[in-house]
């Protein structure tokens, strides 16, 4: 009779340990990704606006720092790529927009760049951006325009691509 409540309170501890101690660690996985797509065009799919100018964004779903800095087009994250590149572009300057709880929290004038690299050095129509940007803990999302002077801007459609979502969350 005394090996039950022995087994039952020896389960119980070690239960409590198990819970505590997953409780402790990170489950947040950082893997998660969104991509999305800056056009003049009102339709959605790729395939119809692929050969017009538009720029491609991509970015993690969650952060759990709060620098970001595309370099030449580029951030690398925990060993993962994303990038802001414009496909079809000029040297039309873009005014990237981030809103934090959906009111704009910054804007930046962005100079399109010629992409670098030992392949692709000058890749017609292709261009990058640099910026960097520290964000406080929070959710954000994205939106564009094409700056027309001093004070002019046109505004982008945003186009969510491959079913993920304008979202980023810094922790």
């Amino acid at each position: 009779m005394l090996k039950f409540p022995k087994c039952f309170i020896g389960l119980v501890i070690n239960l409590i340990i198990l819970l505590s101690s997953c409780a402790k660690e990170n489950l947040v996985s950082y893997a998660a990704w969104n991509a999305l797509s800056f056009t003049e065009s009102d339709n959605s799919e790729y395939l119809s606006y692929m050969n017009q100018p538009h720029i491609n964004l991509t970015f993690p779903g969650i952060m759990p720092k709060r620098d970001i800095t595309f370099e030449k087009g580029i951030l690398i994250l925990d060993g993962r790529y994303y990038s802001i590149t414009g496909h079809n572009w000029g040297n039309k300057n873009i005014v990237l927009k981030i809103y934090k709880e959906g009111t704009e929290f910054k804007r930046f004038i962005l100079t399109p760049e010629l992409s670098g690299g030992p392949d692709n050095a000058e890749i017609p129509g292709i261009r990058t951006f640099s910026l960097s940007v520290s964000l406080p803990e929070g959710d954000y999302t994205f939106g564009a325009s094409i700056s027309e002077g001093s004070e002019n801007e046109r505004a982008l459609k945003t186009h969510i691509l491959h079913n993920t979502e304008n979202k980023l969350r810094v922790l």
